[in-house]
């Protein structure tokens, strides 16, 4: 086993050396475990019903580009929120998380090397910037955007319940 010092000898072992230690890895990819896994478990083709799911906010905007909306209110209405409604189907409780972006933490510092994009405002009519990712990258711009789609998922489901109050009275 080297140590830290002396670790040019690691660099031709198959694996690190705590895992030599404890663990025998096969030869091969990881994807090839996944026929031994199927051997053993029913695949499914839908989702349980579950009593509540939690959503990465931001996670769901880096996984959602805006193709064809062409204004943050038509990314809100058309791409975000018909993605997150869609969940109620397996679910009656959902809570969507929301990162925070703090100036002076570490996570801060290590966004700051990815590079910096330009400071956009997020506005209902304002367009969608053309390079996403690039948008993305500035904390400003997705504090903003993540308030903005919060607005827009809340007003949704408040029209959602003014309809099915309506159809309760026409009913009654």
């Amino acid at each position: 086993m080297g140590t830290w010092k002396n670790s040019s000898n690691m660099k031709t072992k198959p694996a690190p050396p705590c895992s030599l230690r404890w663990w025998w890895y096969p030869p091969g990819a990881k994807s090839d475990l996944l026929a031994c896994l199927e051997d053993v478990s029913q695949p499914r083709s839908e989702a349980p019903l579950t009593s509540c799911i939690v959503l990465d906010g931001a996670v769901i905007v880096q996984m959602l580009k805006p193709d064809t909306a062409k204004s943050f209110n038509e990314y809100a209405h058309e791409v975000f929120t018909p993605h997150i409604l869609s969940k109620f189907q397996q679910t009656t409780r959902l809570d969507l998380l929301w990162d925070r972006y703090l100036p002076h933490s570490f996570k801060g510092t290590t966004r700051a090397k990815r590079g910096k994009g330009l400071r956009r405002r997020v506005l209902s009519r304002a367009s969608i910037p053309g390079n996403w990712a690039s948008f993305l990258r500035v904390d400003d711009n997705k504090t903003e955007l993540f308030s903005f789609l919060s607005g827009a998922l809340l007003h949704s489901f408040q029209l959602a319940e003014m309809q099915w109050s309506s159809r309760i009275e026409m009913l009654s």
